[in-house]
């Protein structure tokens, strides 16, 4: 799987114009397109008025569309920051109570070391949004003190 910030000659974030990186990232959208061969997700995150894009991409037959969909997220995160790093652990879907949720772990090295992080959100439809919300509900208590 790839995050297109890996990919040469490639752009994984744009910015739109204006705003400033104060407060939580916030969701905008996401898309995920399975093809026969690669599964290509884009999540748009924003915060204020500035805007990324993080693109992610994967073999279908190999890798999970909620994966891909968490790396996309986690690139448009990247976006925002240059002094830290994300991994993706893992996404799962469980079940608790009524409600089914989805569960993502990465980790999140800064200048202070690595730390695993876990977020959640509930499953209400739509999957891949549930994936990008928990994602962000894990990284929005730390991301703060590392937007640029």
């Amino acid at each position: 799987m790839k995050r297109a910030s890996k990919i040469p000659g490639e752009r994984a974030a744009e910015s739109a114009p204006g705003g400033t990186m104060n407060g939580r990232l916030k969701f905008d959208a996401v898309s995920c397109e399975p093809r026969a061969l690669v599964t290509r997700a884009q999540v748009q995150l924003s915060v204020g008025g500035t805007q990324r894009i993080g693109i992610a991409t994967g073999l279908t037959a190999t890798v999970s569309p909620l994966d891909i969909v968490a790396e996309a997220t986690i690139d448009a995160v990247q976006g925002f920051i240059d002094r830290a790093d994300i991994t993706l652990d893992s996404v799962a879907e469980v079940t608790t109570g009524q409600r089914p949720l989805v569960v993502v772990t990465m980790g999140l090295r800064d200048a202070r070391g690595k730390i695993m992080l876990a977020g959640t959100a509930v499953l209400n439809g739509d999957p891949y949004l549930a994936v990008a919300k928990a994602v962000l509900h894990a990284l929005n208590r730390r991301i703060g003190s590392l937007l640029q």
